[in-house]
C-alpha cells in the first residue's frame, strides 16, 4: 500500500497515488470505513487527531476525503491500539 499523509497526498512526494487509493469518499462511505460518528469524527479533525476533508468545488460546499487517505488513518490507529496495550502489558 501506498502511505499518504493526512492530507492524502504520498509521502514520499513525487510517488502518485494508485487510482484505486486516489479516490473520493464521502461522508457515509467514510462513516463505514472509520466506523465513528459524524460529530465526534469532527471533534477529532478540531483536535487534529483526524485528516482534513479536501474541497471538490471552488465554493467548497461538496468536500471528501480519498480513500488511501482514510485507510492510512485506520492502519494507523491500528498500530497505536496494538503498542499501547503492549505497553500495557509490560507495565
Amino acid at each position: 500500500m501506498v502511505a499518504v499523509d493526512a492530507h492524502g497526498r504520498p509521502s514520499d512526494g513525487d510517488q502518485q497515488l494508485p487510482a484505486s487509493l486516489d479516490r473520493i469518499v464521502r461522508e457515509p462511505e467514510r462513516r463505514k470505513i472509520t466506523g465513528i460518528c459524524r460529530t465526534s469524527w469532527h471533534v477529532l479533525v478540531r483536535e487534529g487527531l483526524a485528516p482534513l476533508r479536501i474541497s471538490l468545488t471552488p465554493s467548497g460546499r461538496a468536500r471528501g476525503h480519498t480513500l488511501g487517505q482514510l485507510l492510512t488513518w485506520v492502519e494507523e490507529r491500528k498500530r497505536e491500539s496494538v503498542a499501547s496495550s503492549k505497553a500495557g502489558v509490560q507495565s
